[in-house]
Formats: C-alpha cells, sequence, structure tokens
C-alpha cells in the first residue's frame, strides 16, 4: 500500500490525518488477501471506457464534473445536505457523491462518520490512498481498492468548517471480476474522480 502523497503539517489538518490513518490502518490490519472467484469466459467482465469529456452539474453551491457518456443523473437537496447519483450507460458503474454541510458542532461527528463508510466499503481488501489538494486548496483523499469491493474508488474533499465531499463510485462487478478485467474501470474511475475533483 502506497501514500503517494505527504501531508502538510498544520494542526487544523489533524482531524483529517487521524480520520485518514483510520483507514489505511484498517487495510494494513487486513487478513491475507480472499481468495477471488474466477468467472468463467462468458461473464469476462466489459464496459466501455469512455472518453475525457465533461460537463459542469451545480449542487450544494459546487461545481460537479460529469462524464459526457453519463446517462442518468439525478441531484437531491434537503436542508443543509445535497446528493448526487450519476450512472454510465447499462447501469454497471455508478458514482454516489454527498455534500454535507459542516461547522464546529458537527465536524468531528460527520468526519467520523464518512471515514467509517469509507472503510467499511473497502471490505477489509488491499487498498491505498493518493492525497491532494482540490482546485480550490481543500484537502482530497482518494482511496482506491484495486480488486474484492464493490466500491474500489472513494473521494473525500475536506473544506474545515465549512462542507465534506464523499464520493463512492460503484461497480458490483469489481467484486468477483478478475483484475486484468476491472483495472481499466478502475482506472477510468480514479481518472472521472480525480478531474472532479479540480472543480471542487
Amino acid at each position: 500500500m502506497n501514500n503517494r502523497c505527504s501531508i502538510a503539517n498544520s494542526m487544523t489538518l489533524m482531524p483529517f490525518i487521524i480520520a485518514i490513518i483510520a483507514i489505511v490502518t484498517g487495510c494494513q490490519s487486513s487478513s491475507a488477501p480472499r481468495e477471488v472467484p474466477i468467472p468463467r469466459p462468458e461473464a469476462y467482465f466489459r464496459l466501455e471506457i469512455p472518453d475525457t469529456a465533461y460537463y459542469p452539474t451545480m449542487l450544494g453551491g459546487e461545481i460537479i464534473m460529469i462524464n459526457q457518456a453519463i446517462d442518468s443523473v439525478e441531484t437531491v437537496s434537503i436542508g443543509k445536505n445535497s446528493w448526487l447519483t450519476a450512472s454510465y450507460p447499462g447501469g454497471r458503474a455508478t458514482i454516489y457523491l454527498t455534500i454535507t454541510e459542516i461547522d464546529a458542532s458537527n465536524e468531528a461527528e460527520v468526519m467520523e462518520n464518512r471515514t467509517e463508510r469509507m472503510s467499511l466499503n473497502t471490505g477489509g481488501n488491499q487498498c491505498y490512498i493518493e492525497n491532494s489538494r482540490t482546485g480550490k486548496g481543500r484537502t482530497a483523499t482518494l482511496l482506491i481498492t484495486p480488486t474484492g469491493s464493490p466500491t474500489p474508488v472513494q473521494l473525500m474533499i475536506h473544506a474545515h468548517g465549512d462542507k465534506i465531499i464523499t464520493v463512492a463510485a460503484n461497480c458490483d462487478e469489481a467484486a468477483t471480476a478478475r483484475p486484468d478485467s476491472i483495472q481499466p474501470v478502475v482506472e477510468m474511475l480514479m481518472r472521472d474522480l480525480n478531474y472532479m475533483a479540480t472543480k471542487l
């Protein structure tokens, strides 16, 4: 497992750092790799990889960049929270995005909740993280579980005292597909979520 980017030593990032360490520790402490069933040849996973063309969707005061190949987008806003569900052709991969507004009274609780959810989504499988900054200078963490999880790519963006944005890219076949067949899909989801982060 690789942590490819260093994290600044600013005290304002300590809650975020602790949360991410919790995720990584969970990955490291997992038991021996699971045996992944190899599907029959006719079940070999195929999903056409779309081009890098995107369009903006406004949600919760944020610009969400959506791949133009996505054929279904649903958004809901209730109070201070907003949700987006975006499905790739055929519904074989879906992005679930949540925007939660925070302040000093609930920031730690929301952070803990989102971190726990990301950890559970890995299913205890081997994972790694990539830390970066968004286009607005917010802290961003991409969590990748290459095989064994139906949620192979996750993104968390933390704007201190403002909001937490989480994105889970779901692909049911990723839990059982052969690594060589699912890798292009994982890379595509990483690409699209990374681009999304540039505008957040």
